[in-house]
């Protein structure tokens, strides 16, 4: 996965130098980086929880 994001803000810079729309690129870029993020975040939280240990 990490040799991936380097791979996506690549493609997503050629595309958005292609077509002239910097903005609206690298608000997409953003916003998937934003959702993966609190998705994964989210996901660890609860894993955390069902293996916390009680004391």
């Amino acid at each position: 996965m990490l040799s991936s994001v380097p791979d996506f803000i690549t493609i997503a810079s050629k595309i958005a130098q292609r077509d002239g729309r910097l903005v609206e690129t690298y608000m997409f870029v953003t916003v998937v980086y934003f959702v993966m993020s609190l998705g994964l975040s989210t996901l660890v939280k609860k894993l955390q929880q069902g293996v916390a240990i009680i004391r």
